[in-house]
């Protein structure tokens, strides 16, 4: 079940999401919606490309339609203009090179800096998107993880490399 809008709105609808499918090369996202404290559930279909801009840092949906009722005759079907895009920022440390939704697939080609080391930060991060997932913070802190891939991945790296530990000092 996914809550929707603010805290103090979110008795107001609650959405429960069926399944996520490709239609037409189209993302289709089918679920339910209650309003308030309603005993049924309205069905509806969302159908949304996808694209990726600013040099494959933000991912954007685009041409949205929404269907309601779309198992019934009296299904009511509308595109959405959005005056704002809804768009995610994935991080300047991730690109996708190119994101493709096919007849049954999605393709998609990034790639990601990671690193063990925090990242330094005197400003806040500009916002360049209505949200933000830095992809690569993501997936540095699930390396960074005691005994880790990324300390095998050193040690592995260190080994091949003929590289030792020099002893200490005395």
């Amino acid at each position: 079940m996914i809550k929707i809008l603010s805290t103090e709105a979110s008795d107001l609808l609650r959405i429960s999401i069926r399944r996520v499918t490709i239609v037409s090369r189209r993302l289709v996202v089918c679920g339910d919606a209650v309003i308030a404290n309603s005993l049924s559930a309205a069905s509806f279909e969302i159908s949304t490309g996808a694209g990726v801009r600013d040099n494959g840092q933000i991912i954007y949906l685009k041409d949205i339609q929404v269907c309601l009722n779309p198992d019934s005759p009296l299904k009511t079907s509308m595109p959405i203009p959005l005056t704002t895009p809804i768009d995610v920022d994935i991080g300047e440390d991730c690109t996708i090179m190119s994101l493709v939704i096919g007849d049954k697939h999605i393709w998609l080609r990034a790639k990601a800096n990671i690193s063990p080391v925090s990242p330094f930060s005197v400003a806040p991060v500009s916002k360049k998107a209505l949200y933000r997932y830095d992809i690569g913070a993501v997936l540095s802190n699930v390396l960074r993880l005691s005994g880790g891939l990324a300390n095998r991945w050193i040690r592995a790296s260190k080994n091949a490399l003929g590289i030792r530990r020099s002893p200490p000092v005395v």
